[in-house]
């Protein structure tokens, strides 16, 4: 199976659980009624109105920047005392057998509540992955008695228990009563609570008591009821199911990485995760008037659990390109408990600051559970009162609207509910529709598109993988997730991949990808598996996707529905390797190609889906009929992915995608080590400080052990590195693994030469997908693996460490995702470069042109040639600027190839009167030299300097007497967190740049967080060189 890495876990830190997300938005919008958040979801709270929070009034979620810096701290001294004010709920953790009970908090999970407690260190230090592993196999219970509620229950009549999560295998029990036994944690679970009213009246207070069962254990005994899915160990040609530590968690609806990943440890944490109520009914309605809109729908008698809010053209199917002259739909579907039949129910919708608005009647409401409430009204999408449209970042304003719902009944029109939720009109699809012979004579191979539409364009998509933020859900705090969430909008990036083996994203992580223009592509929770497809299993999922579908509907930030990460490759690799494949491959087109899809398309009617991440489309869309393999020769169809580790092809671009073209590219990576900051995290003494050592070796997964073998030397990742490294860059002197150089400063180098190889790497893949635009693949996005980490100290895929530090590939992405950049694109075959120039810039916004100029410059720093290339672009793709030539052409006679390197600087505006444009003129710029040349120039030390000038800014400056500086890196100390920019308006970010003797830049570092503890005197600066 395709490899990658990543991990991602913390320090427990007890915080108030209410936040503000860090500048959540760039436009102002109209207020919101529902930005408050319990945890990472919506906050409920209403007392007064019969929703009454279980949850702690301190949370585990961790604020940046990060107060944890180093493995050998006392990690508990800021902690605070785990007790609940006289108002809330006390939890308390208990193991199976008694002999531990300590206070807990909620949301939370086992392994938080043990480490707050200082029954555990911190799993992520040293070994300690493999030393808390006991926790995995114990059964734990989260108890509350309700006593601090009991005074506020008076008056309501009818109870429901309402968890919005619980990971996962949960037995449910109030008082002595089980009330059920949860199975999924990806659902939410309503229960009645009448044991409440018992109590009540005989003045005793029940206690709720949640035991959860080692998740790891059931996944193997579930898996007994199936034939047995060969592994990678057993079948490495195509595994039915990849095992990473723990086996058989493809028969468990829980976060599938929690098991292990190649980029992340297996904790498999088990606990109530999200936010829980408890929800009051009366038998009589209220006779107040509320007229204050509230974060859900809530009567005296009414309870909405879900509004599923979708906005499309009139007439849209899934998958197909709607008509952008039709109307507007809005569709409301309401989940909703009402304690009493009402025969006639209206819902009033209207969208605010717009004249459009509707009284809408529902159908009759039955007591008890009341699912699929739909109805729907038509918007006008043409002329003044048309709403503006929503577009994604670098094409436009990501217009948000309020849309406010009352519910009232004709026999109390007093009693009302009224609530809002935000939406944006857009249209979107993921066309997979065949290529139009118009096309293919303007260039386009034949085949099928796959590229996303908005509002009737085609566009360009870049962005990044984006896996769970943290192994421990409840430590994800609001923080966190604005920060990556900006730092992708802040490199260049308008799309977003949410993979199918971690978690369904938050409402915080959608809400705010809506405010900023992130598109978001999201999975079903499915990865590199074969599943079971009995009956209690497919049931289970039916109700999880139906449940998320209807809660993301609202979100224009929303592209499309994948069923699984990787399953389409894996599955066809299971089916000719194995001789009972079949059987899987009717497993998984039962799973992907009808049970999820016709859930998705039920539940949804303008919202694309495609069966796998990676998938070659479809025959026919009605009925479904995969394409697989099925294409003739000079076809294009899909998208695709492409790992290279075969170091001497890093920059071979022949190369690039395995010798198949694609129409989008949805993962391609490289992996890299965290740098000197977040290794003091996790290595606690001195021999941990080397490039080899056991602990090194166990925060890096690639590839993963496949089975509980721990501690597990990562061969492949280590080795790939380091040959690379000693392949294309000047390292230190080794001999027998022992180094010239004190052990930390050693680390430290060579964890920031892996970032700049990594760094490179994955920006040439970037640059060369984007060219690729204007071949007849035509090429149409690039999303890169991976984004974000999800534990401290990792080697991984990403661009950004644990803890929100940027490393080297973000900034050069940043670059490579610019919205015009500057590509040297060099021939390894026939060492020649061209000049291109790309663009992902409509050709509805306008033609943009402008000049790039290349200059040469010697390695003493001399410059030896500049020339200046006119160049424009009509729409998305490529200019070529000049031809492939051998670099003899570019150079004057007598000047050796690898005595050159090459600055390019680009600059370009647009012309026209477009609407969409945030900035109608762009810059960047880009450094290169014949990739193997740096390993062998003669650089001398370069002299660096960073002194403050005040305000944030910097000037950097290398000495006069050296010669260049290629990759100088700036690194901000702990205690801060943001990014270094250029210093004028646009503050685009700027690092790992090059500069040659006597020669200096201003930079601004932007903060975003602060503690206030470190000094300017704590930044520092870095080369290749020194």
């Amino acid at each position: 199976m395709l490899s990658r890495l990543l991990a991602l876990l913390s320090l427990t830190q007890v915080v108030r659980s209410h936040q503000s997300p860090f500048a959540l938005a760039t436009e102002p919008s109209p207020a919101s009624k529902n930005d408050s958040y319990l945890g990472q979801e919506i906050d409920l709270s209403w007392p007064e109105g019969g929703i009454w929070s279980l949850c702690s009034g301190a949370s585990h979620q961790l604020p940046l920047p990060l107060r944890w810096t180093r493995a050998d701290e006392d990690l508990h001294k800021d902690r605070a005392s785990i007790s609940a004010s006289a108002d809330e709920l006390q939890w308390w953790l208990t193991s199976y057998n008694g002999s531990i009970s300590v206070p807990a908090l909620f949301p939370s999970q086992a392994h938080l509540d043990v480490l707050s407690a200082g029954i555990i260190a911190e799993p992520s230090i040293g070994l300690n992955e493999g030393t808390s592993r006991w926790i995995i196999d114990d059964t734990w219970s989260y108890t509350a008695s309700l006593e601090p509620l009991l005074p506020h229950l008076a008056g309501w009549d009818t109870f429901l228990l309402y968890f919005q999560g619980l990971d996962t295998i949960c037995d449910v029990k109030l008082g002595d009563t089980l009330l059920a036994r949860t199975d999924n944690q990806f659902r939410e679970w309503l229960f009645d609570a009448e044991v409440i009213r018992t109590a009540l009246a005989a003045k005793v207070s029940p206690n709720i008591t949640l035991t959860f069962h080692p998740a790891t254990a059931y996944a193997l005994n579930e898996s007994l009821r199936e034939p047995h899915y060969p592994d990678q160990l057993e079948n490495p040609d195509g595994p039915a199911s990849s095992v990473y530590e723990y086996p058989a968690r493809n028969f468990v609806r829980k976060t599938q990485s929690d098991f292990g990943w190649d980029w992340g440890p297996a904790y498999a944490p088990v606990g109530p995760h999200k936010p829980a109520y408890l929800i009051g009914f009366r038998d009589s309605s209220d006779s107040q008037v509320d007229s204050r809109t509230r974060a859900s729908g809530k009567t005296s008698q009414v309870f909405v659990r879900s509004t599923s809010l979708e906005v499309y053209k009139t007439g849209s199917r899934s998958n197909l390109p709607p008509n952008q002259g039709a109307d507007w739909t809005l569709n409301v579907t309401l989940d909703l408990y009402s304690t009493l039949s009402i025969d006639e129910a209206y819902l009033d919708v209207e969208v605010l600051d717009t004249p459009h608005k509707a009284r809408l009647r529902l159908p009759s409401l039955k007591a008890g559970n009341n699912d699929g409430l739909s109805v729907a009204f038509e918007v006008q999408s043409h002329g003044e009162d048309a709403p503006e449209l929503w577009w994604p970042a670098k094409f436009g304003k990501p217009r948000l609207y309020d849309v406010r719902f009352t519910l009232a009944t004709p026999s109390n029109s007093r009693d009302l509910a009224i609530w809002s939720k935000k939406t944006g009109f857009r249209t979107v699809v993921l066309n997979q529709e065949p290529v139009t012979p118009a096309d293919v004579d303007s260039g386009w191979a034949p085949g099928a598109y796959f590229h996303v539409e908005i509002n009737g364009q085609r566009i360009y998509v870049q962005g990044s993988n984006l896996i769970p933020l943290d192994t421990f859900y409840p430590r994800v705090s609001l923080d966190i997730i604005s920060w990556h969430v900006r730092s992708a909008l802040l490199s260049g990036q308008n799309l977003l991949r949410v993979w199918g083996g971690g978690l369904y994203q938050s409402d915080a992580f959608y809400d705010l990808c809506d405010k900023l223009g992130i598109l978001v592509w999201s999975e079903t929770i499915f990865a590199v598996s074969m599943y079971p497809t009995y009956d209690e299993f497919i049931d289970n999922v039916r109700v999880e996707v139906q449940e998320n579908v209807r809660r993301l509907n609202h979100h224009p930030s929303q592209t499309h529905w994948a069923g699984n990460n990787e399953g389409e490759q894996g599955m066809l690799a299971t089916n000719s390797s194995l001789a009972n494949g079949t059987v899987y491959q009717r497993q998984y087109e039962y799973l992907f190609d009808q049970v999820i899809r016709q859930t998705v398309l039920d539940n949804s009617r303008g919202m694309s889906y495609i069966p796998s991440s990676t998938t070659h489309g479809y025959l026919s869309l009605d009925p479904y009929v995969p394409r697989y393999l099925s294409k003739k020769e000079g076809e294009v169809y899909g998208d695709g992915e492409y790992y290279g580790y075969s170091v001497p092809h890093f920059f071979n671009t022949s190369t690039y995608s395995y010798e198949t073209e694609y129409r989008l590219i949805n993962e391609y990576g490289m992996h890299s080590m965290s740098s000197i900051y977040g290794l003091r995290r996790v290595l606690e003494k001195e021999e941990d400080y080397a490039f080899n050592s056991t602990v090194v070796r166990a925060h890096n997964k690639h590839s993963p052990a496949g089975s509980l073998e721990y501690p597990f030397p990562a061969d492949d990742g280590q080795g790939q590195m380091w040959q690379g490294i000693k392949t294309y860059l000047p390292v230190p002197n080794v001999t027998d693994n022992e180094f010239d150089i004190e052990e930390q400063s050693l680390l430290s180098h060579l964890a920031y030469l892996t970032q700049v190889l990594q760094a490179v790497y994955i920006s040439t893949q970037t640059y060369h997908y984007r060219y690729r635009a204007s071949l007849p693949s035509r090429n149409l996005g690039d999303v890169y693996w991976q984004l974000n980490d999800v534990w401290p100290g990792s080697t991984s895929w990403s661009s950004m460490e644990w803890g929100g530090r940027w490393k080297l590939l973000h900034y050069a992405m940043s670059r490579a995702q610019g919205r015009i950049a500057a590509y040297p694109m060099w021939n390894a075959d026939e060492e020649s470069l061209s000049l291109v120039v790309l663009s992902d810039v409509l050709g509805v916004e306008g033609n943009v042109q402008g000049v790039l100029k290349a200059t040469w410059y010697d390695w003493s720093g001399k410059m030896i040639n500049s020339t200046s290339y006119p160049w424009s672009s009509t729409g998305i793709g490529a200019s070529v600027v000049s031809p492939s030539l051998p670099l003899s052409e570019y150079l004057p006679e007598g000047v050796e190839p690898r005595d050159a390197w090459l600055h390019l600087v680009l600059t370009g505006s647009v012309s026209g009167n477009s609407t969409l444009l945030h900035s109608a003129r762009y810059q960047n710029e880009e450094f290169w030299s014949i990739p193997t040349s740096l390993r062998d120039v003669p650089l001398l030390d370069p002299g660096l300097t960073m002194r403050h000038l005040g305000n944030d800014r910097f000037i950097v400056s290398m000495d006069e007497t050296s010669t260049v500086a290629p990759f100088v890196w700036l690194e901000h100390p702990e205690g801060v967190l943001g990014y270094f920019a250029q210093d004028n308006d646009e503050q685009l970010p700027s690092n790992g740049f090059w500069l040659r003797g006597g020669e200096s830049r201003i930079v601004r570092f932007v903060r975003a967080f602060d503690d206030g503890s470190t000094t300017n005197d704590d930044f520092v600066v870095r080369s290749i060189r020194g």
